[in-house]
């Protein structure tokens, strides 16, 4: 991987060959910082600022595509003419565009059912937050005492195995209990360019589930958000959320 603010000049040449770019972007950990307790997150002003200025743009296709879901994400980012994706892909609203993934639709219920078979289990374990978001659930471990962790992860994949209809996938200090579809970050983010049109995807993200995105996309420019260097399918890397936004203020033509 390369260093994305010290080769500006390349990539910018890059995207000046193409009338239609897609600015697609993660949003913990890379719009905003990773917090303890994924409720409480907001998104700064001068970010929200720059987001607007690009979702007004005619090149651009802004694009928010989170593990959060889209009604979650919506209310975060809060910009018209905005693309969201939320719950991994599975689900996606914006301009003239409405879409649940047939396969996970019928999902809710039993994710219902294990959450409330997790809550009994191990939701009086310390630190512990678990999330329902329709069509994906998510286990936060991040405030749980170290030695709890094996017990709460053990205790997730028992309930989780006896349903052949979903899967565990891992985040940052979180599992995520989802749908056993062919379907992630990178197959939501292919699909919305082939309805959309053709162009250069810009993604970025942080998370293991943002490698997803980052093999699909290969054609395109993908960056990591890392402060720690890690192996990683992306092209390009930066190393915090400020330099996220950083590139995408060089994005905005002045007026």
């Amino acid at each position: 991987m390369r260093y994305l603010l010290r080769n500006l000049e390349t990539v910018h040449e890059v995207i000046l060959k193409y009338k239609k770019i897609y600015i697609m972007l993660d949003f913990d950990g890379t719009l905003t910082p990773i917090t303890n307790d994924p409720r409480l997150v907001t998104l700064s002003v001068d970010t929200k600022a720059v987001l607007r200025q690009l979702s007004i743009d005619s090149r651009f296709v802004l694009v928010i595509i989170s593990g959060r879901s889209m009604g979650d994400v919506r209310e975060l980012i809060d910009v018209e003419g905005c693309v969201y994706v939320g719950n991994h892909g599975l689900e996606m609203s914006g301009p003239a565009l409405s879409f649940v993934h047939a396969n996970a639709a019928g999902m809710s219920k039993l994710l219902l059912n294990i959450s409330s078979e997790l809550r009994e289990k191990v939701s009086k374990k310390r630190g512990l937050i678990i999330e329902d978001k329709g069509l994906t659930m998510s286990v936060h471990y991040r405030n749980v005492p170290r030695q709890d962790v094996p017990g709460i992860r053990a205790a997730v994949r028992k309930v989780v195995r006896r349903h052949k209809s979903v899967e565990i996938t891992y985040g940052k200090k979180v599992m995520e209990v989802r749908p056993r579809v062919s379907w992630n970050k990178g197959t939501a983010a292919n699909w919305l360019i082939e309805r959309f049109g053709d162009g250069l995807p810009l993604y970025f993200g942080d998370d293991r589930t943002d490698e997803d995105a980052f093999s699909a996309l290969r054609y395109g420019i993908t960056v990591l958000v890392s402060q720690k260097w890690r192996s990683s399918n992306a092209r390009y890397y930066v190393k915090s959320t400020e330099e996220v936004v950083a590139f995408l203020k060089s994005m905005i033509s002045p007026e």
